[in-house]
């Protein structure tokens, strides 16, 4: 991969753990949130990503959102993430023996068996969301 291809994937990995970050600290009820215009009160200055609309299923899997720059993820209740903004590649994240991240990026037509639960929970999630 090129530099300028890690740069921009670093960034958009950046700007989107900190707004799992605060989704996962912040309390929500079991229903579905769209924020379509924006809150009175509520700044954006600095924000370039936010969470357009969630699902909280977290009583059996976990948060699920979408992103006012088009991605779609979930926040599993076992910390682990999945994160996919374009078609044809998703992210993965989940915490080592160590208990530090690890990032991993994988082909949606092609990813570790383990994975296929969670792809397919995405998917769920996708279809929901949109």
């Amino acid at each position: 991969m090129s530099t300028n291809t890690h740069q921009t994937q670093r960034s958009f990995l950046k700007e989107n753990k900190q707004i799992l970050n605060k989704a996962s600290t912040t309390p929500v009820s079991r229903h579905q949130k769209t924020l379509s215009t924006p809150t009175p009160g509520l700044t954006t200055s600095g924000i370039s990503t936010w969470v357009t609309k969630w699902v909280d299923y977290s009583s059996k899997y976990g948060l699920g959102y979408t992103l006012s720059n088009g991605g779609i993820g979930v926040y599993f209740n076992d910390s682990s993430k999945i994160l996919q903004h374009t078609p044809d590649r998703f992210m993965y994240v989940c915490r080592d023996g160590n208990k530090q991240e690890q990032l991993q990026w994988h082909n949606t037509a092609e990813f570790p068996p383990s994975l296929t639960k969670k792809h397919t929970l995405l998917a769920h999630f996708q279809s929901y969301l949109l």
